[in-house]
């Protein structure tokens, strides 16, 4: 072998030097590989480490290869590309180990001077038997309930007997991360706590989730499209998006955060290109601006812009009022034409399309008077509809408005508290009675 050859020409200090780092890297590389929890970045990392330790050898011994055994692709892995490689990564450092002994004898090193062997190391723990395993992992998480019910956060630290769930999942022969994929935790958990309703159950409630899922949104392209209004309206049997994402382990919002959206998207349509979350830097400041812009040129569209239009706008992932935020808008322009216009001025600088009029608020008699003005008998009041109700308004109030001036607690749509306002502005009379 090349390295061997060219290690024995080099003096005994440089080869101690050499062997020394050699166990350090190694042993870098197999701690990284088994903390592996399913996910590209740790493979990546793994992989970046053995890079490391090829061009470290290469260099140090002056070898010219004529081609590396590792890269990195610049494509995204699926989760079972992700595994495989993994496992060939193992298989690789578990060799990488057993030369290091082989290395030491041929180039005559003490054992003693790399800390293997010694009288004063630690014996390896013996390995536990899947069977001691199982009792070990039923000991931190008693149930298959249990079991069923772990986060994401929950499998990503589980630890029993120093391994991981990827390394437990390997021991009993799941062929998949039960972190990062939901079928092979639970395939795991049949392992340990055998074929029970708890997890059977699991596995059908979230296939019949996923599939309905899917009958109202078909495709994964059109799930990563959903704009913040969709996600919020979005429902499956009374469940919104927050509690779906809970059921199938995610630890986030995946309203108001656009990666967690993709997680919940992953689980429910597999890893696909679409659903790929990229950190990207967060627009601020003229950047930000620039990027309003692109959408809305004119401070008159801005002025413009309805309630339906704010609710659905959106610019690098940021609802209004996360923009307003940004801009130090205390108040959400959804809500307040005041401070949508504030957070107009901020864009388009100051400019009379943007001004805001304070209006001076009424007294309680003036909207009495503004009321009779619309509505001048206690008859026309008590007989308004529901749609005369909803369109009423007066110096800008609606009917919850005018209810909460006057005093009146309640639901104003409800009949009873109807008529008790109205009993407020035109006194007591047959109209009201019950």
């Amino acid at each position: 072998m090349d390295i061997l050859k060219r290690l024995g020409a080099l003096p005994e200090s440089e080869r101690v030097t050499f062997a020394t780092n050699y166990r350090e890297q190694v042993l870098r590389a197999l701690g990284i590989a088994q903390s592996y929890d399913g996910s590209e970045g740790k493979y990546r990392e793994l992989t970046t480490t053995l890079i490391s330790l090829e061009t470290w050898i290469n260099n140090t011994l002056k070898i010219t290869p004529e081609k590396t055994a590792f890269h990195l692709n610049d494509h995204k892995l699926n989760s079972d590309i992700l595994d495989g490689k993994h496992r060939m990564a193992l298989d690789l450092i578990s060799l990488l180990a057993k030369f290091q002994q082989r290395l030491c004898e041929l180039v005559f090193i003490d054992k003693a001077q790399l800390g293997i062997g010694s009288r004063e190391q630690k014996k390896p723990t013996p390995e536990v038997t899947n069977e001691e395993l199982k009792t070990a992992i039923l000991e931190q998480v008693p149930t298959a309930e249990e079991w069923a019910g772990m986060t994401a956060k929950d499998k990503s630290g589980f630890k029993v007997a120093g391994m991981g769930l990827v390394a437990i999942a390997s021991r009993f022969g799941v062929e998949g991360s039960p972190v990062g994929n939901r079928k092979f935790h639970l395939e795991l958990g049949y392992k340990i706590y055998g074929r029970c309703e708890i997890l059977e159950a699991k596995e059908t409630f979230l296939n019949g989730l996923k599939a309905e899922v899917i009958k109202k949104i078909p495709t994964a392209e059109e799930w990563a499209g959903m704009k913040h209004r969709e996600k919020g309206k979005f429902k499956i049997e009374k469940m919104g998006l927050g509690t779906i994402a809970t059921k199938f382990g995610i630890g986030g919002d995946p309203i108001r955060n656009h990666k967690f959206h993709l997680e919940l998207g992953q689980k429910i349509y597999g890893e696909c290109e679409e659903l790929f979350y990229e950190e990207k830097p967060e627009l601020i400041g003229e950047q930000l601006k620039a990027a309003i812009l692109a959408q809305i040129p004119t401070a008159k569209e801005w002025a413009g812009m309805g309630v339906k239009e704010k609710d659905v706008f959106e610019v690098a992932g940021l609802s209004p009022y996360r923009i307003a935020t940004k801009f130090g808008v205390d108040g959400d322009p959804r809500k307040n034409r005041k401070y949508h216009l504030e957070l107009g001025r901020k864009i388009y600088g100051e400019c009379e399309e943007l001004e805001y009029e304070e209006k001076p608020e009424i007294t309680d008699e003036q909207l009495k008077v503004a009321v009779l003005e619309q509505v001048p008998t206690a008859e026309e009041w008590a007989g308004m509809g529901d749609k005369e109700k909803r369109a009423l308004k007066v110096a800008g109030m609606g009917l919850r408005a005018i209810t909460t001036r006057f005093g009146v607690e309640g639901e104003p749509f409800k009949h009873s508290v109807y008529l008790e306002l109205g009993r407020k502005i035109y006194g007591e009379g047959p109209a009201f009675e019950k």
